[in-house]
């Protein structure tokens, strides 16, 4: 499983992700990996620090695995001003969509998968 988005910070501190989990974590936060726990194991608690400036959106991604068992993935995080909690909603926010790929070359031919139930745009055989 893969969470991607941005977290925005209330204060110019430097803040401690958590990660709870039984199975495989990993966690990133502006490209910087703050928790690599990617082994079978009971919940534990991880954690990693970072310095975030007030108003600014960060990248998080966040990867999970479970192999067996019950199933746990929690974030979290603290600061000086913060106490320890799961991030609130009104802190994250969906990543920035890429930009479309360029054009194929002239000539090449470009296919465009889609689901098995998707219907066919008129004019093109099914």
């Amino acid at each position: 499983m893969r969470w991607i988005g941005q977290v925005q910070p209330q204060f110019s501190e430097t803040y401690r992700f958590y990660t709870v989990s039984d199975d495989g974590v990993r966690l990133w936060v502006n490209g910087v990996q703050l928790v690599n726990r990617w082994t079978d194991h009971p919940a534990v608690e991880d954690s990693g620090t970072i310095a975030l400036t007030a108003g600014q959106r960060y990248d998080i991604r966040m990867e999970f695995y479970e192999n067996t068992g019950a199933a746990t993935a929690r974030l979290l995080w603290s600061s000086p001003s913060t106490p320890k909690a799961v991030i609130p909603s009104a802190r994250l926010f969906a990543s920035v969509a890429p930009p479309p790929p360029p054009p194929p070359p002239s000539g090449a031919v470009q296919i465009n998968f889609q689901p098995a139930g998707a219907p066919v745009p008129f004019g093109i055989p099914g």
